[in-house]
């Protein structure tokens, strides 16, 4: 849509008039004309005839030069030049190997001349033109004046051999004209017709740098071709007008921001990449948490419990410990009133008979062993009373342990459900993560699908993205930059 509205506004575009060259010089002065020594170089407009046959075989490079506002003297020239002609005077201009001296006797507004280039010269298009009657190829010269259904090709190529000065920069304006009695209305691919004056008209426009092949279809009774004529002209982006002259600069920005853009979706698939395998590992790892946690909480459970059956059994055991103790000190105080009789009657018997040896000793091993059954049973009853007291402290010690082993296990109930919760909240969340990086694949696809298209049909119009250059001259880039140049390209009427 773009290309076809930029050729709609360049075909609005006309060739540049051509400049009208009288060669006609006088030969009656018989007074010599003296050249002053001036020695000036040729700041020239050039206009490039191309001459070719009925196919578009190039036969002659002629090119008609303007010094404007030159001064008396010699101009010189550089470029690979086969005859030059004085338009504007008798003098004889002098052909040299690579340049022309051009006198000039006096100052002029405008002096011309015509030189031919060489054939070693190369042109920004070249143009090839086939043609077919019926569908069988043909020879046109041959075909003038027949009957039938013509189709001419015509191929505009960029020329890739010639200066990128030049084929950067101009443009291909195409016309044929074809004699509009007995010829059925023209049918065109890739160009427009306009009838006037009973003539067709068919233009093609080619832009800077591009190729295109255009096809023409007739049905006539007197086949022949007016003129096909082309000018070779340097794009300006003025004619697009304002609101497009722009344009270049504003595709290349469009196309750079998409770029960037494209960029950043790459960069952050990148980062959900890297983001989906974090929060997996995490993912895994906490379900290996909630896992773990199942297995701790279970243990402590049964250490709660455990801790709990114990502490209850030390509590009993305590408490039958304490009655033990309770029963050795009333034992105890018992068999201390059973000392204080024993006593009594070894010391009775003992001085009743202290002659009676046998008698003495069977009484002192009675208070002996009562007062070591004594000294036992009080040991007795102080370690049945320490095993209480300890036993009790035990008991409590337990039933502490029981408390914090179940308030443990109430806080890993709630940590594990917790944990369960970030497990199943991690699941989700790579699950989700898991189709973004495509979904941004897919989308740098896309962008990607835009740039590439965007800067293919945008090709055919480099030109408006590249720096406008200056102009070279065409004859030689030795010479200084002309102000303007242009080529029309000449096929004869058959």
């Amino acid at each position: 849509m773009i290309k076809k509205l930029l050729l709609s506004l360049l075909l609005l575009f006309t060739v540049t008039g051509l400049f009208a060259c009288d060669s006609t010089t006088s030969t009656t002065t018989a007074t010599p004309v003296v050249i002053p020594s001036d020695s000036h170089q040729a700041t020239v407009d050039e206009t490039i005839y191309i001459n070719a046959d009925a196919t578009g075989e190039i036969e002659s490079l002629v090119v008609v030069s303007r010094i404007k506002n030159a001064l008396p003297g010699y101009y010189t020239e550089y470029g690979d030049f086969l005859s030059a002609q004085n338009l504007s005077g008798s003098e004889s201009i002098l052909v040299g190997s690579d340049r022309l001296e051009i006198p000039i006797a006096e100052a002029c507004d405008d002096f011309y001349y015509r030189t031919q280039l060489s054939p070693e010269y190369e042109v920004p298009f070249l143009l090839t033109f086939n043609y077919e009657k019926n569908g069988l190829p043909i020879d046109p010269i041959v075909q003038t004046g027949e009957a039938g259904n013509y189709d001419i090709e015509i191929t505009v190529t960029s020329n890739p051999n010639a200066d990128l000065g030049f084929v950067n920069q101009f443009m291909c304006y195409l016309q044929l004209s074809l004699d509009a009695d007995k010829t059925s209305f023209p049918t065109v691919s890739g160009g427009s017709v306009v009838l006037a004056g009973g003539t067709y008209t068919i233009a093609f426009m080619t832009l800077p740098g591009a190729s295109a092949v255009y096809t023409l279809s007739v049905e006539t009774t007197s086949f022949s071709i007016s003129s096909i004529q082309a000018s070779f002209t340097r794009f300006d982006p003025s004619i697009l007008g304002d609101q497009l002259a722009d344009f270049g600069e504003n595709m290349s920005t469009l196309i750079t921001g998409l770029t960037a853009i494209r960029d950043g979706q790459i960069t952050m698939k990148a980062g959900l990449t890297e983001m989906h395998t974090a929060i997996a590992v995490l993912s895994a790892g906490s379900s290996e948490l909630s896992d773990g946690l199942d297995a701790i909480l279970t243990g402590i459970s049964q250490m709660a419990d455990a801790a709990t059956t114990l502490a209850s059994n030390l509590a009993v055991l305590s408490q039958a410990t304490d009655q033990l103790a309770t029963s050795g000190s009333t034992l105890t105080a018992g068999y201390a009133n059973l000392m204080i009789a024993v006593n009594d009657v070894v010391s009775t018997f003992s001085s009743l008979h202290a002659d009676d040896v046998a008698l003495l000793t069977k009484l002192m091993t009675l208070s002996q062993t009562a007062a070591a059954i004594e000294t036992a049973l009080g040991t007795y009853v102080g370690g049945v009373s320490s095993c209480a007291e300890n036993l009790a402290l035990l008991s409590a010690g337990m039933n502490q342990l029981a408390t914090s082993l179940t308030t443990i296990k109430t806080t890993l109930i709630d940590i594990n459900s917790g944990a369960s919760d970030v497990s199943i909240g991690l699941a989700a969340l790579t699950s989700a993560l898991a189709g973004l990086p495509d979904s941004i694949e897919v989308m740098i696809n896309a962008q990607t699908l835009i740039i590439d298209n965007l800067t293919d049909s945008l090709s055919e119009m480099q030109f408006l993205f590249n720096q406008p250059e200056a102009l070279i001259s065409y004859t030689s880039p030795d010479n200084p930059s002309p102000n303007s140049i242009q080529f029309v390209y000449t096929i004869p009427a058959f």
